[in-house]
C-alpha cells in the first residue's frame, strides 16, 4: 500500500511510488533526508539492516523496502556490488567466500584478497 509523503520541492502530498511530483514535476520528490540516512545505515551495516529500518520506520513490507534499499544502492554507489556482497559475508563469519568474491570482483590475488578482507575485521 502506497503511504503518503511530502514532496522534497513543493511539499505537496506525493506516493512514495512514484516517480515525480504531481505538483511541481520534482523527479523523485522523495525526501533525501531518508535516503541519506538509509544510506548511511547500509555504509556501516548490511542491506537486512536497511530493510528492517524502512519496515519498522515507514510500515512498508518487506519486498517494497528491499526495492527501496537497493535504489539507494544504485543512487549512492557507496561501494562496489562485489565489496558490499563480499562485507556481508564477512560479517556473517564466512571468510572463505568473502575472500573469494573479493578475487572475482576486484581481480585480486590471493593474498592481497585475504589481507582485504581481514582489513575489514
Amino acid at each position: 500500500m502506497a503511504t503518503l509523503g511530502r514532496c522534497r520541492c513543493c511539499d505537496g502530498g506525493v506516493s512514495d511510488e512514484a516517480c515525480f511530483c504531481p505538483h511541481c514535476g520534482q523527479p523523485d520528490p522523495h525526501p533525501e533526508s531518508l535516503k541519506v540516512h538509509v544510506a548511511e545505515i547500509l555504509g556501516r551495516s548490511d542491506s537486512q539492516e536497511g530493510v528492517a529500518f524502512l519496515a519498522e520506520k515507514l510500515g512498508w513490507g518487506l519486498e517494497k523496502a528491499a526495492l527501496y534499499v537497493e535504489r539507494i544502492y544504485r543512487e549512492f554507489p557507496l561501494q562496489p556490488r562485489w565489496e558490499r556482497l563480499a562485507r556481508e559475508e564477512a560479517r556473517a563469519g564466512k571468510k572463505i567466500n568473502a575472500i573469494k568474491r573479493v578475487r572475482e570482483g576486484a581481480g585480486l590475488g590471493l593474498k592481497e584478497a585475504k589481507d582485504l578482507v581481514e582489513s575489514w575485521e
